[in-house]
């Protein structure tokens, strides 16, 4: 079980923005790296795409509901994704609850009516806080 649970709605920040992943930008408590999944969409032109990923990229702050993302890291899942670093805009829209999921759908892929993604939207991300350019 994680020390950070997916179900809690957090406030999300780029590390590149927050400076860096030690220091919450919020209330300078310490960050902790720990495995999540992410969803994550990516735009290159007029294709976008949403993906399930799961980076060592997501620090949590240890006294408030705030996350900071590594830049890097999810920059270059994005142009993984688009086989480019082009032109691509990506959005990290929150985290993927994988203990939401009912143990008899968990061998289905996600999407759907069947199993659906069991996403928990990051709090500000109306905010522009999601999005980075490459």
């Amino acid at each position: 079980m994680n020390r950070f649970p997916a179900s809690l709605p957090r406030r999300m920040y780029w590390s590149k923005k927050a400076g860096g992943t030690s220091a919450c930008p919020e209330c300078h408590g310490m960050l902790e790296p720990e495995d999540h999944a992410y969803l994550l969409a990516v735009r290159q032109r007029v294709n976008i795409e949403s993906y399930v990923v799961g980076p060592k990229g997501g620090h949590f702050c240890s006294k408030c509901p705030v996350v900071v993302l590594d830049d890097d890291a999810f920059g270059e899942l994005a142009a993984l994704s688009m086989r480019s670093s082009r032109d691509i805009q990506f959005v990290v829209l929150g985290l993927v609850d994988l203990d939401a999921v009912p143990e008899e759908k968990r061998h289905l892929r996600f999407g759907g009516d069947n199993n659906p993604i069991p996403l928990v939207k990051f709090t500000n991300i109306g905010q522009g806080q999601g999005t980075d350019k490459r």
